[in-house]
């Protein structure tokens, strides 16, 4: 899946790559019609991109119980983050447990993407239940996490901003979403070859290693992701949070990193040993995805029987 140059910089910006702060942001109003057919509910959440609320379809309305959607909108005058993920969508539809894509539109001030409303994302389940999510619960979670994921690599994907926010839990499933910072990793049906000098791309808390070292992205650096995130909803925290921001400095050859990245990726090289500490599970996954090569298809399925067998240990 070829890249245009906007698009690239729109993902690695993580804000639609905005033509500068004059470029206001959607503010939606509960009950106002979008695209003539998206009646606006509540608000479910806003950031630099935009805003996400709950919709149903005006055709759907006098229903005593309407099916509600997730919109999501993005200033019309920034470059299109929403139309690029509205192509990734289109490539992964046949994948089981990502959000089902409605409609995609632009009005006279935004531009939108209607989705299958996919539940509760894990961050706020964690608030719900004081914090932490049990360790049972979260490698439920991470086995089917794996295989979203085992999937989307399948369609020659990587997501790149593996974190709580992203996955959401509907019914018993769990769901992968927002690629927006997804990326092929297949030219010409070749693996990318491996470059350096890579700006970080996606969320600093949970990007691997290889992310900090800027080194380009890969099946890989997922699968750490997935791991810093389940230790994270279950111990409600990680060793290198609170460092704090620092300001860029200019590297050797041009290369731009902050100093909370630089410390953030010291912190997470020493806490490496005793990461998982207590939970020979995560442990024995955590060490196999530091040994993964660059170009090499992770082992998902012994990932999944490492979570299944913390699973049964901790039910003895």
């Amino acid at each position: 899946m070829r890249r245009r140059r906007s698009d690239e910089a729109a993902r690695r910006s993580g804000n639609g790559g905005g033509e500068g702060p004059s470029a206001p942001l959607p503010d939606p109003k509960e009950d106002e019609v979008v695209g003539g057919r998206w009646r606006v509910g509540r608000k479910l959440g806003a950031g630099s991109f935009g805003a996400v609320v709950e919709v149903v379809d005006l055709d759907d309305a006098q229903n005593e119980e309407p099916e509600v959607r997730a919109m999501k909108m993005e200033a019309r005058t920034r470059r299109s983050q929403l139309k690029y993920e509205t192509r990734c969508y289109e490539q992964l539809k046949s994948v089981r447990g990502l959000p089902r894509v409605f409609d995609a539109g632009q009005t006279r001030d935004f531009s939108y993407l209607v989705m299958q409303h996919v539940g509760e994302p894990l961050d706020a389940m964690q608030e719900r239940m004081g914090g932490k999510i049990p360790e049972k619960a979260a490698y439920v979670v991470g086995c089917q996490a794996i295989q979203r994921l085992k999937d989307v690599h399948a369609k020659g994907l990587v997501h790149r901003d593996v974190k709580p926010q992203n996955f959401c839990v509907l019914d018993g499933t769990v769901y992968l979403c927002d690629f927006g910072l997804a990326k092929s990793y297949v030219d010409g049906g070749a693996h990318v070859p491996h470059r350096d000098g890579k700006k970080l791309t996606g969320t600093p808390r949970f990007a691997s290693l290889h992310t900090h070292a800027g080194v380009e992205q890969s099946r890989r650096d997922d699968l750490q992701s997935l791991v810093y995130m389940l230790v994270y909803l279950i111990r409600g925290a990680l060793p290198w949070q609170g460092l704090g921001k620092g300001k860029k400095k200019e590297q050797s050859g041009g290369d731009r990193r902050s100093d909370k990245s630089e410390r953030i990726a010291k912190a997470k090289a020493e806490a490496a040993a005793t990461l998982c500490d207590g939970m020979p599970a995560l442990q024995t996954m955590f060490e196999s995805v530091r040994r993964l090569e660059f170009e090499q298809v992770p082992p998902y399925q012994l990932y999944c029987a490492c979570l299944r067998a913390g699973i049964k240990r901790l039910e003895r």
